[in-house]
């Protein structure tokens, strides 16, 4: 949950803007730490939606605000606030993920890929 929310927060970074929620919806919706982690870590408030189909209501929802209407999802639904009291400590862990995810990442793009497939799966 945690590299997923600080991966995340690094794509809003990236492409900027302002946002005034997170929609999220699926089986890591209903786990109550995951949109809890992820409000925190981005300091977006994340809607959780619990509804059938809703990839499909999703992407109807992101066709009509491309065209300019604002509107959300039905259905049941929890909204999770940031806590900023954790906001510290989630920046420091993301940028311990960040560290640590650039060595990895250094690591397997400078070796060379393997020549026994019998000893590397």
């Amino acid at each position: 949950m945690e590299a997923i929310s600080f991966d995340i927060a690094d794509l809003i970074d990236a492409v900027g803007g302002d946002y005034s929620r997170i929609l999220l919806s699926g089986g890591g919706s209903r786990l109550a730490a995951w949109p809890q982690v992820l409000a925190d870590v981005t300091g977006i408030p994340v809607t959780c939606f619990d509804a059938p189909d809703l990839s499909a209501v999703g992407a109807a929802v992101l066709a009509w605000r491309c065209l300019g209407a604002d509107v959300v999802a039905a259905g049941d639904r929890v909204d999770v606030q940031p806590r900023a009291a954790a906001a510290p400590r989630w920046r420091e862990r993301r940028a311990a993920y960040a560290a640590t995810r650039a060595i990895a990442v250094e690591h397997y793009t400078s070796s060379p890929p393997p020549t026994d497939r019998k000893h590397h799966p």
